[in-house]
């Protein structure tokens, strides 16, 4: 067997960071909680030099799952994402930084499929909402009608 030397030089480097790193899991403390946010539970353990410390780190994450829901969730009527939706579509709106970048790459993705990735999808989304809290099913005209 021929080896590829950039392959063997990735595959070594990668056994050494494993190697370290389960090393340092073995001595390191370690931090595990868990936080329901955006409809799921997330569970994140950190490792650091005190247990505070990844603590620390542990709840800043959340706290920036949290404060990532409020501006992008569509299920909260006061979140950004909400607001837009709701706003008016004939002038301009103003929108935080965090969902212009997703909204901007959510629309690269969309080309790069040729639309088959589609983030306009929110009035299909709250078709079928409604169907699953009681509602009837939505026909394929209702679909079309929004723009499935």
């Amino acid at each position: 067997m021929r080896w590829n030397k950039p392959l063997a030089v990735v595959l070594l480097c990668a056994s050494v960071a494993l190697a370290s790193t389960e090393a340092f899991q073995a001595k390191a403390p370690s931090v595990h909680k868990k936080k329901y946010v955006m409809g799921t539970v997330f569970e994140i353990v950190a490792y650091g030099e005190s247990p505070a410390q990844a603590s620390d780190a542990v709840d800043q994450a959340f706290q920036e799952i949290v404060r990532l829901d409020d501006v992008m969730s569509d299920y909260k009527a006061d979140s950004a994402l909400t607001r837009l939706n709701h706003s008016s579509r004939s002038s301009p709106q103003s929108v935080p930084p965090d969902l212009y970048r997703i909204i901007a790459e959510a629309l690269q993705y969309s080309r790069l499929s040729a639309g088959k990735f589609d983030v306009t999808v929110g009035p299909l989304v709250s078709l079928w909402k409604a169907a699953i809290r009681g509602g009837p099913i939505p026909s394929a005209a209702e679909e079309e009608k929004v723009g499935a």
